[in-house]
C-alpha cells in the first residue's frame, strides 16, 4: 500500500505536517520522494528541469501555482521498485520552449486494462496511457480529454487511488476506483489551498473522503476570482441490467490508434 500527498497553492509550497509525513512513510517503506513544481499560468517558462526535488522555472511577471507532491511506495509489481512521484514521459510540446514534466502518484493494483493482462509495473502503464491521452490526442476537446481520462481509469481492473498532473494542459486529475477500495482524502484550507492525501492528520477542519463516483479534475489555468480552485467531476458511466454494476468500456480510449507512439498496449 502506497501513500499519496499533493497540495496546490497560489502562495507557496505546502509541505505535509510531521504526522502526515510519518503516516506516508509507514505506508510505503520501499521508497518515499518529494517533488515541488512551480507552474506558470501566464506566459511561457524560460526553462525547466524535470525530476524529483525542486523544479526551477524562471518567469517574468507571471501568475504561478505551487505544487507540492510526496509519494511513498510499497513495491508489489515488477522486479524492482519504481519510485514515485513517477515523472514523464517527457515530450517536447509545440507551445513550450522546453520539455515539461507530468507526474503520477499511484496507490493501487491494476491487474488488467480493457481485459488485457498488464505486464510489468502497473504505475508505469497508467502514466504512459494518461500522458498519451493528454499530450498526443490533439483531436480531443478539453471535455473529450477529461472523459477519456475517466474512461481510461475505469478500464483498469483493480483497486486504486491516484493523482496525476498534466503540465502541458495545466490540469490536475485525482480519484479512486468505483468501489473506493483505496483511501483518498481532500481538504481546502482557510488560505484556499487544496490538499489531497491518502491520510489525514486530524489538524484543522474539512478533511473529507474523495467520493468514488468518477474522476475529479482541476484546471489550474482557470483560477476563480477569489483565487480558489474550481474542482469538477467527470462521472463514471455504468452498464445497466447487470448484477454487479461496473463502468462502461471506453469508446474514446478505443478510438486511439494502437499504432500511435506511446500507447501502452
Amino acid at each position: 500500500m502506497c501513500g499519496i500527498y499533493l497540495a496546490v497553492s497560489r502562495t507557496g509550497h505546502v509541505l505535509p505536517t510531521a504526522k502526515i509525513s510519518a503516516l506516508l512513510a509507514s505506508r510505503g517503506p520501499d521508497s518515499i520522494r518529494y517533488l515541488t513544481y512551480r507552474q506558470p499560468l501566464v506566459g511561457q517558462p524560460a526553462g525547466s528541469q524535470p525530476g524529483v526535488g525542486t523544479v526551477s522555472i524562471d518567469t517574468d511577471n507571471v501568475s504561478e501555482v505551487f505544487i507540492t507532491c510526496v509519494s511513498s511506495v510499497l513495491s508489489l509489481r515488477g522486479y524492482q521498485t519504481v519510485d514515485q512521484p513517477l515523472t514523464g514521459p517527457i515530450q517536447e510540446h509545440e507551445s513550450l520552449a522546453s520539455p515539461v514534466p507530468s507526474f503520477l502518484c499511484w496507490n493501487g493494483e491494476a491487474w488488467t486494462f480493457a481485459g488485457t493482462s498488464i505486464q510489468g509495473n502497473d504505475s508505469e502503464h497508467v502514466l504512459r496511457l494518461l500522458s498519451h491521452i493528454c499530450h498526443f490526442s490533439t483531436s480531443f476537446s478539453p471535455e473529450m480529454q477529461e472523459r477519456a481520462v475517466a474512461e481510461a481509469l475505469s478500464a483498469y481492473a483493480g483497486p486504486y487511488a491516484f493523482a496525476y498532473y498534466d503540465s502541458v494542459n495545466q490540469k490536475l486529475y485525482y480519484g479512486r476506483d468505483f468501489l473506493g477500495r483505496r483511501s483518498l482524502l481532500y481538504r481546502v484550507t482557510e488560505a484556499g489551498e487544496l490538499i489531497i492525501s491518502s491520510v489525514g492528520d486530524g489538524i484543522g477542519v474539512g478533511w473529507q473522503e474523495v467520493e468514488a463516483d468518477g474522476i475529479y479534475h482541476v484546471d489550474l489555468s482557470s483560477i476563480q476570482g477569489d483565487g480558489g480552485f474550481n474542482v469538477k467531476r467527470t462521472p463514471y458511466h455504468y452498464d445497466s441490467g447487470t448484477a454487479s454494476p461496473a463502468p462502461r468500456r471506453s469508446k474514446l480510449v478505443r478510438s486511439i490508434k494502437l499504432s500511435d507512439p506511446g500507447v501502452p498496449y
